[in-house]
Parts: C-alpha cells; structure tokens; sequence
C-alpha cells in the first residue's frame, strides 16, 4: 500500500513542479527501470529527458514567434531559382551554422522579398538567434 502512496505523491508532486511531461511518461519510465535493471541514476535521466525535450520544442517555438517571422519557411523549400544569384553551397555551409561555432556573424542584405526572412526562420530553429 506503500507503494501506490509514494506513486500518488511523485505524480502529485511532478505536477505541483509544472513538470507536466514527465507525468505522463511515469508509468513507462518505471516499467523501463524494472524490466532492464537500469540504475536509478539511468531511470532519472530517461525520465526527465521527456521534460526536457517538450521544453526545449517549446522554447523553439516561443522565440520564432517572439521574432515575429511572417510564415514559416525552410531552407529545404527555398526556390533558388527565384534567386539564381545566390550560392547554394555558401548558403548550405551557412545553414550548418558552424559560423557560430567560429564567433562571427551573418548579415544578410538586400531588398525586400528576396528571402532574407526564409533563412531567418530556418536558422532559429536551429537555436540559432536573429537581430
């Protein structure tokens, strides 16, 4: 009876913590840790590694509309022939974004309706930030 006492409780507290995405996942965590032998240490990572993913799609999401970006757009879409003038390489290279890696920075310039925006928006989901 114990138990099922301490499950209540660790679900109740998960929620009282706003940890609204491990709840979901208890009861598939715990059946992982039983069935593999996994330590408690491995249970805790699995376990608040949903957390952590749900936070981190959302944090993603919050700043692209915090950028507040027209539509979105992927560089996997962008029409380069709308663009002929563009370097498909250069853009990829750029899209890899190993520039941060490197402490430099990426300005694009040009009139409007040229795609500057389409790279912005692929880039922040990549955690990249625009200015």
């Amino acid at each position: 009876m114990r138990e099922t006492n301490s499950y209540k409780q660790l679900r109740e507290n998960l929620l009282s913590l706003n940890l609204n995405q491990m709840a979901p996942h208890l009861d598939e965590v715990l059946d992982f840790g039983i069935q593999s032998g996994a330590s408690l240490t491995e249970v805790l990572v699995k376990f608040t590694n949903h957390e952590i993913d749900i936070q981190e799609q959302q944090k993603t999401h919050r700043m692209i509309r915090s950028a507040a970006l027209p539509s979105p757009k992927r560089l996997d879409t962008f029409d380069f022939s709308f663009q002929p003038s563009l370097n498909r390489d250069q853009i990829a290279d750029l899209h890899s974004l190993r520039f941060i890696e490197r402490n430099e920075n990426v300005v694009f310039l040009g009139p409007s309706g040229v795609g500057n925006t389409s790279f912005d928006f692929d880039w922040c989901r990549g955690g990249a930030g625009t200015a």
